[in-house]
């Protein structure tokens, strides 16, 4: 059964989309309260929050979920210009898309550079995965996240 494993996004932002340590560290953030259930908040919804109680899986229709954020959750209402729900969201989807097509999987234009070796530590985790304070704190050192079974 697939999941979302934030040890592995950590490395698939990193390593296939290019996200800056910060992006990525700010992404996992926000899938880490929609895949617990713990849900989200915003200033500008006081006394909601979009999914509380409710975990994202896997096999939920991701784009379904966007469209019920946009709706939570208007563009005039996100002075963040989508970094509350929709970029997150986004970043799930082609996380899915890899996931169950890593050979098809194409990743859309980058504006960032991919980091030269030198920049970038490597930790290695055998047999174990990261928690999510691991996988983030690896991500914003600049480290790329290598798993090994």
């Amino acid at each position: 059964m697939q999941c979302f494993r934030l040890d592995h996004m950590a490395h698939f932002f990193t390593n296939s989309l290019h996200m800056s340590p910060a992006n990525t560290r700010d992404t996992l953030r926000v899938i880490e309260k929609l895949t617990t259930g713990r849900g989200v908040t915003h200033s500008k919804k006081p006394g909601e929050t979009f999914l509380g109680g409710r975990a994202v899986v896997f096999t939920d229709d991701l784009e379904a979920l966007r469209h019920d954020a946009a709706a939570w959750l208007p563009r005039e209402l996100d002075a963040s210009n989508g970094w509350v729900l929709r970029h997150p969201i986004q970043k799930m989807i082609l996380y899915k898309q890899w996931v169950l097509d890593p050979a098809g999987f194409v990743a859309p234009n980058v504006s960032r550079k991919r980091p030269r070796p030198e920049e970038c530590a490597m930790v290695t985790v055998p047999k174990t995965p990261l928690t999510f304070k691991e996988a983030a704190d690896a991500a914003a050192a600049g480290c790329a996240v290598v798993l090994a079974w």
